[in-house]
């Protein structure tokens, strides 16, 4: 084994990983978190992280070094790669971020996958329930597949920009490269 053949293996992989490996708080002497943050559970913070005011991180969660959590954000059993920076007000949550991401002000990011250097503009979000409450389907080819899971928010691949309060939909794929306009709700996936 050892490969993932769909993207939710990899989100639980990623969970197993963070819940296995992060098991006590470990912060860089080289990191700047505030007096008024909570950093409560287990959590790896590298150096040259900087955590504004009144952030709490809810572990397991690993940030990578150079990332900067802006103030009053929240982040739950995540993964951040290098040079992440999560702005004011966000929530985020059983998410990795590949590296090199600008997320704006009052995001929420759920249950998904960012690739590389990602721009995601203010007020946007991954929707991460189906309003029936349903599993989430994913789209493979030309079929609709049964995730097993009743979460799942979006694929983002690398190099994407993400306008201002955009809504993506459960379980959405958006290809490497794609820029989304201000305003769009994304109910289907992107196609290059």
């Amino acid at each position: 084994d050892g490969f993932y053949t769909a993207p939710w293996d990899f989100l639980n992989a990623v969970q197993t990983v963070l819940h296995s490996e992060v098991t006590r708080t470990i912060i860089s002497p080289k990191a700047n978190v505030a007096n008024s943050s909570i950093i409560n559970g287990p959590c790896i913070i590298e150096d040259d992280v900087i955590i504004d005011d009144f952030c709490k991180i809810i572990g397991p969660t690993y940030i990578a070094s150079g990332s900067f959590i802006g103030m009053s954000s929240l982040v739950r059993k995540s993964m951040l790669g290098i040079n992440t920076k999560i702005g004011f007000n966000c929530d985020i949550a059983r998410t990795y971020f590949e590296g090199h991401d600008r997320i704006a002000h009052q995001n929420l990011i759920l249950d998904s996958i960012i690739g590389k250097n990602v721009w995601f503009g203010g007020y946007s979000g991954t929707a991460n329930v189906l309003i029936n409450r349903q599993n989430v389907r994913y789209q493979i080819g030309d079929s609709l597949v049964d995730t097993g899971t009743g979460h799942l928010g979006a694929i983002v691949g690398n190099n994407c920009a993400i306008g201002a309060s955009v809504i993506i939909l459960p379980g959405r794929q958006i290809p490497s490269n794609t820029v989304i306009q201000a305003g769009a709700v994304v109910g289907k996936n992107q196609i290059t």
